[in-house]
């Protein structure tokens, strides 16, 4: 009876201590988040191409290749007269523990400007450490079923939920 009143009592110290450690991982994630999102808008590839998911990387042809076609790609947008305005986060969802990792899902909005106008889209990231929580890396799992998820992050956790595509907004001039 001795041992169940402790367990009783202690319970709501390790419930805090638990609720805290995700606080300050989802802190972690929103402030990493932040972090390359203006290194993209600074047009440091090279920086956010480090805090994108290692694995999904190499299987998108490496992190040379990788930067190529994000090079061409963003030359072609400047060539349309479109501009990176701003890169922004919300808030990272409830940290998941599976397959020897922590993952959660947090929205990326983009703001763009055209010769038209400007265009906002939301993006859902995944965010992923396989380091308990010391480093996170970021893969778009926007509009992509299971089995290219799977393809790209093999430990993906099956009970995320990752919000529906949204129509990207456009405001014109």
């Amino acid at each position: 009876m001795r041992t169940l009143l402790v367990l009783f009592l202690i319970c709501p110290f390790f419930s805090k201590a638990q609720q805290s450690e995700n606080t300050q991982q989802r802190a972690k994630i929103y402030a990493t988040a932040n972090a390359m999102g203006k290194a993209f808008v600074a047009k440091d590839y090279e920086t956010m191409i480090d805090y994108m998911y290692k694995p999904a990387v190499e299987k998108l042809g490496g992190r040379d290749s990788l930067l190529s076609v994000m090079k061409l790609s963003l030359k072609q947008m400047a060539n349309q007269g479109m501009v990176l305005n701003a890169i922004t986060f919300g808030l990272p969802t409830d940290i998941k523990s599976c397959n020897n990792s922590l993952q959660s899902i947090i929205s990326q909005q983009i703001t763009l400007t055209t010769p038209m106008g400007k265009v906002q889209s939301t993006a859902s990231l995944l965010a992923i450490s396989e380091n308990g929580g010391d480093n996170w890396f970021y893969i778009d799992v926007t509009q992509k079923d299971i089995d290219q998820l799977v393809m790209l992050v093999p430990k993906i956790c099956e009970d995320l939920e990752i919000p529906a595509w949204k129509e990207p907004v456009f405001i014109s001039n």
